[in-house]
């Protein structure tokens, strides 16, 4: 990470690491918007996103996903 220029740099929200944000390289950046009211949900048709300026690396993306049912969730308003 020490090659990446710093105005490509931003910190995962989940591990505090450096996450290097160009596309392609493996990081996320959280978007909110509106999506459809539908059978099974799905948020594939997200409308006017809204980028957080949240960033996160794909792995530790995948560990939250994966978490067993039942652990303590946060909300955007509690981060």
């Amino acid at each position: 990470m020490s090659d990446t220029p710093a105005r490509f740099r931003s910190l995962c929200v989940w591990c505090s690491d450096p996450v290097d944000i160009r596309p392609g390289r493996g990081g996320y950046r959280e978007v909110a918007g509106w999506e459809p009211l539908r059978h099974g949900g799905g948020g594939n048709t997200v409308k006017l996103p809204v980028r957080t300026g949240r960033y996160a690396h794909a792995t530790c993306l995948e560990v939250e996903r994966t978490r067993p049912k039942g652990w303590e969730q946060l909300s955007m308003e509690d981060l």
